[in-house]
Protein backbone atom coordinates (compact mmCIF):
# COMPACT_ATOMS: atom_id res chain seq x y z
CA UNK A 1 0.00 0.00 0.00
CA UNK A 2 2.55 2.61 1.11
CA UNK A 3 5.80 3.36 -0.63
CA UNK A 4 8.30 3.58 2.25
CA UNK A 5 10.48 5.86 0.08
CA UNK A 6 7.72 8.38 -0.56
CA UNK A 7 8.36 12.11 -0.76
CA UNK A 8 5.83 14.93 -0.65
CA UNK A 9 5.56 18.52 0.51
CA UNK A 10 3.25 21.03 2.13
CA UNK A 11 3.53 24.80 2.31
CA UNK A 12 6.38 24.91 4.83
CA UNK A 13 7.43 21.27 5.18
CA UNK A 14 9.09 18.46 3.22
CA UNK A 15 8.25 14.83 3.97
CA UNK A 16 10.18 11.65 3.22
CA UNK A 17 9.88 8.08 4.37
CA UNK A 18 12.07 7.14 7.31
CA UNK A 19 15.22 5.11 6.62
CA UNK A 20 17.48 2.97 8.75
CA UNK A 21 20.01 5.84 8.62
CA UNK A 22 17.52 7.96 10.61
CA UNK A 23 17.75 5.64 13.62
CA UNK A 24 20.03 7.78 15.80
CA UNK A 25 18.01 10.94 15.14
CA UNK A 26 14.67 9.21 15.80
CA UNK A 27 16.00 7.62 19.00
CA UNK A 28 17.31 11.02 20.14
CA UNK A 29 13.94 12.69 19.50
CA UNK A 30 11.88 9.82 20.89
CA UNK A 31 14.11 9.63 24.00
CA UNK A 32 13.57 13.25 25.01
CA UNK A 33 11.59 13.37 28.26
CA UNK A 34 9.36 16.11 26.87
CA UNK A 35 8.42 13.72 24.01
CA UNK A 36 8.26 10.26 25.60
CA UNK A 37 6.23 11.32 28.64
CA UNK A 38 3.18 11.38 26.34
CA UNK A 39 3.75 7.90 24.85
CA UNK A 40 2.03 4.68 25.98
CA UNK A 41 5.48 3.51 27.05
CA UNK A 42 6.76 6.67 28.79
CA UNK A 43 10.47 5.94 28.76
CA UNK A 44 13.46 6.48 26.48
CA UNK A 45 14.16 3.87 23.82
CA UNK A 46 17.46 2.33 22.84
CA UNK A 47 18.98 2.15 19.39
CA UNK A 48 18.54 -1.65 19.38
CA UNK A 49 14.84 -1.29 20.31
CA UNK A 50 14.32 1.18 17.48
CA UNK A 51 16.16 -0.99 14.94
CA UNK A 52 14.09 -4.01 15.97
CA UNK A 53 10.91 -1.96 15.50
CA UNK A 54 12.23 -0.61 12.17
CA UNK A 55 12.81 -4.12 10.75
CA UNK A 56 9.18 -5.00 11.55
CA UNK A 57 7.96 -1.65 10.20
CA UNK A 58 9.63 -2.27 6.84
CA UNK A 59 7.59 -5.48 6.49
CA UNK A 60 4.24 -3.70 7.09
CA UNK A 61 2.60 -2.28 4.01
CA UNK A 62 -0.20 -0.61 6.01
CA UNK A 63 2.13 1.65 8.01
CA UNK A 64 3.96 4.82 7.01
CA UNK A 65 6.34 7.03 8.99
CA UNK A 66 7.93 10.16 7.55
CA UNK A 67 10.58 12.61 8.63
CA UNK A 68 9.41 16.20 8.37
CA UNK A 69 11.84 18.96 7.48
CA UNK A 70 11.27 22.71 7.58
CA UNK A 71 11.73 24.01 4.03
CA UNK A 72 13.23 27.42 4.75
CA UNK A 73 16.16 26.23 6.87
CA UNK A 74 16.22 22.64 5.60
CA UNK A 75 16.31 21.19 9.11
CA UNK A 76 14.63 17.89 9.97
CA UNK A 77 12.34 18.62 12.90
CA UNK A 78 10.12 15.64 13.63
CA UNK A 79 8.07 12.67 12.52
CA UNK A 80 4.50 12.14 11.27
CA UNK A 81 2.95 8.92 10.12
CA UNK A 82 0.52 6.27 11.08
CA UNK A 83 -0.97 2.85 10.72
CA UNK A 84 -4.13 1.65 9.02
CA UNK A 85 -6.23 -0.20 11.63
CA UNK A 86 -9.47 -1.47 10.18
CA UNK A 87 -11.08 1.45 8.37
CA UNK A 88 -9.18 4.14 10.34
CA UNK A 89 -5.71 5.51 9.79
CA UNK A 90 -4.23 6.11 13.27
CA UNK A 91 -1.85 9.05 13.18
CA UNK A 92 1.32 9.42 15.23
CA UNK A 93 3.44 12.56 15.31
CA UNK A 94 5.87 14.69 17.27
CA UNK A 95 8.12 17.66 16.79
CA UNK A 96 11.49 16.45 18.06
CA UNK A 97 13.32 19.76 17.82
CA UNK A 98 12.01 22.03 20.62
CA UNK A 99 12.75 25.32 18.83
CA UNK A 100 10.22 24.34 16.12
CA UNK A 101 7.33 23.69 18.51
CA UNK A 102 4.43 26.10 18.81
CA UNK A 103 4.73 27.22 15.20
CA UNK A 104 1.92 25.13 13.68
CA UNK A 105 4.18 22.48 12.12
CA UNK A 106 2.44 19.54 13.81
CA UNK A 107 -0.97 20.61 12.52
CA UNK A 108 0.39 21.26 9.03
CA UNK A 109 2.12 17.87 8.98
CA UNK A 110 -1.06 16.05 10.04
CA UNK A 111 -3.20 17.85 7.45
CA UNK A 112 -0.73 17.05 4.66
CA UNK A 113 -0.40 13.43 5.80
CA UNK A 114 -4.19 13.09 5.58
CA UNK A 115 -4.12 14.46 2.00
CA UNK A 116 -1.32 12.07 1.09
CA UNK A 117 -3.01 9.00 2.62
CA UNK A 118 -6.31 9.96 1.00
CA UNK A 119 -4.62 10.06 -2.42
CA UNK A 120 -2.89 6.71 -1.90
CA UNK A 121 -5.67 4.73 -0.21
CA UNK A 122 -8.91 6.75 -0.14
CA UNK A 123 -9.10 6.45 3.65
CA UNK A 124 -11.94 8.55 5.06
CA UNK A 125 -11.47 8.09 8.83
CA UNK A 126 -8.46 9.32 10.82
CA UNK A 127 -7.73 8.97 14.52
CA UNK A 128 -5.10 10.20 16.95
CA UNK A 129 -4.60 8.76 20.42
CA UNK A 130 -3.31 11.49 22.71
CA UNK A 131 -2.15 11.40 26.32
CA UNK A 132 -4.79 13.12 28.45
CA UNK A 133 -2.19 15.62 29.77
CA UNK A 134 -0.83 16.60 26.34
CA UNK A 135 -2.79 19.84 26.11
CA UNK A 136 -0.66 21.16 23.25
CA UNK A 137 -1.46 18.17 21.07
CA UNK A 138 -5.13 18.23 22.06
CA UNK A 139 -5.33 21.91 21.02
CA UNK A 140 -3.55 21.14 17.75
CA UNK A 141 -5.97 18.37 16.84
CA UNK A 142 -9.01 20.46 17.75
CA UNK A 143 -7.70 23.40 15.70
CA UNK A 144 -7.40 21.27 12.54
CA UNK A 145 -10.87 19.74 12.87
CA UNK A 146 -10.49 16.58 14.94
CA UNK A 147 -13.24 15.88 17.49
CA UNK A 148 -13.03 14.02 20.77
CA UNK A 149 -14.37 10.49 20.28
CA UNK A 150 -13.58 8.90 23.62
CA UNK A 151 -11.62 9.33 26.85
CA UNK A 152 -9.86 6.57 28.74
CA UNK A 153 -8.06 6.76 32.04
CA UNK A 154 -4.83 7.86 30.39
CA UNK A 155 -5.67 9.07 26.90
CA UNK A 156 -8.12 10.75 24.58
CA UNK A 157 -9.03 9.46 21.14
CA UNK A 158 -9.66 12.13 18.55
CA UNK A 159 -11.24 11.49 15.19
CA UNK A 160 -11.50 13.25 11.85
CA UNK A 161 -13.73 12.07 9.03
CA UNK A 162 -13.57 13.24 5.42
CA UNK A 163 -16.94 13.99 3.95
Amino acid sequence: MFDKNCKFASERLLYRGIKEDDAEKLVRWRSREDVYRYFDNPSPISLSEHLSWFRQYMQQDNELRTIIAEKKVGKEIGMVGGLLKGSAFVISYYIGEPEFRGKGYAGESIEELIRFVQNVMSVRLYQAHVHKDNTTSISCLSRIGFSLLMRTESSCIYEYSLK
